[in-house]
């Protein structure tokens, strides 16, 4: 399985074997059922969350890992920023491996989020006079809140990556909050 259309009802299906590729394009009212195979690493992503996902060990990083990845981010913040914001992750006395996978895409989107503030100049004084510590955790719902100074973000990954704010979106509810 490769693609679909459902406008034009039509299933692009591809085989390769031996390195030469087979593709098939099939109206849908034809098809009775699709097989797929060797699809271990992503048997999740066809669940829709039924199936739970689990991290490959080497790609799980510690506490201490994220906690250097995140002082990281405060002091690649702090350059675009001009200003010094703590970064608190919220999380459970021993986080799951998931868990632990999930706050370090976590990191990443909020690094990639807070660049693209500072790169607009109303964004950036707005959050550089409104904001002087963020916290984020993992729950269930994207949410984004601010209170004393305090910049609250929760991400949803009860789906996997597809149930996360984007960058856009993310950054759209920090600018509401500011």
């Amino acid at each position: 399985f490769i693609n679909y259309d459902t406008e034009k009802s039509i299933v692009l299906l591809g085989n390769w074997y031996d390195h030469k590729p087979d593709l098939q394009y099939v109206e849908l009212h034809a098809i009775a059922s699709i097989s797929l195979g060797n699809i271990e690493n992503y048997l999740y992503q066809f669940s829709d969350g039924n199936i739970p996902f689990t991290p490959n060990t080497d790609d799980v990083p510690t506490v201490l890992q994220l906690k250097k990845a995140i002082r990281d981010v405060e002091q690649s913040v702090e350059k675009m920023l001009g200003k010094a914001i703590v970064i608190n992750y919220d999380y459970a006395e021993k986080p799951e491996d998931l868990e632990k996978y999930y706050a370090k895409k976590t990191i990443v989107l909020l690094q990639e989020t807070l660049a693209a503030i500072a790169a607009d100049a109303l964004a950036k004084e707005a959050f550089v006079n409104a904001v002087k510590e963020l916290s984020f955790h993992l729950g269930e719902e994207n949410t984004v809140n601010l209170q004393n100074n305090m910049l609250t973000v929760c991400l949803d990954f009860s789906k996997g990556i597809k149930s996360v704010a984007s960058k856009a979106v993310l950054q759209d509810r920090i600018e509401k909050c500011l």
